[in-house]
């Protein structure tokens, strides 16, 4: 013989119920925060590797030419590429200090500043790439300089570089 409501239960499975969608949602919106998150950081990196692309190019006086040739009207006369960061920031060359990038960013996928220095084959430093291995999630819709990311199997493919210059003196020159 049942003894009590017959109904008794029905409010504990329709909690559970709810409290299962629930969970289902807050997974989903996971999901969505994490995909969010990792969107930003490819946004970064590419602000951040232009940045440094972009600081390469003023140190040499290449700013604001098309054609990928040094200009010379702008151009230090030793023509070196930068040897670090340092010079990038703190360009003491000339009379007047320079400043080609404002600070040393952070690499948005290490949160440090491990970047990987691209080198010609003379050893002349002419771009950076992230050390993340990470697959990257844009495809699509890059500007000109950096169309080659459409076919990136990793970030590290990612590389931010000026043209390779074989007139410009090796790095062992350019020592101060």
């Amino acid at each position: 013989m049942r003894s009590g409501n017959p109904q008794a239960g029905f409010s504990y499975l329709l909690l559970l119920t709810w409290l299962t969608i629930m969970a289902i949602m807050l997974l989903k919106s996971q999901e969505h925060l994490a995909t969010h998150f990792r969107q930003q950081q490819e946004e970064q990196l590419l602000f951040v590797g232009d940045q440094i692309r972009n600081a390469i190019k003023s140190y040499r006086g290449d700013l604001g030419n098309t054609d990928g040739k040094p200009n010379d009207e702008i151009r230090n006369k030793d023509s070196c590429f930068p040897l670090n960061f340092e010079q990038l920031i703190f360009d003491k060359r000339n009379l007047k200090a320079r400043f080609h990038l404002r600070r040393l960013y952070l690499d948005p996928f290490t949160q440090k500043t491990d970047w990987v220095k691209i080198f010609d084959s003379q050893g002349r430093w002419i771009g950076v790439h992230t050390s993340h291995k990470g697959l990257p999630l844009k495809k699509i819709g890059f500007s000109e300089d950096y169309k080659s990311f459409e076919k990136a199997k990793s970030y590290q493919d990612w590389t931010f570089k000026v043209n390779e210059d074989i007139s410009a003196p090796l790095p062992e020159k350019c020592q101060k």
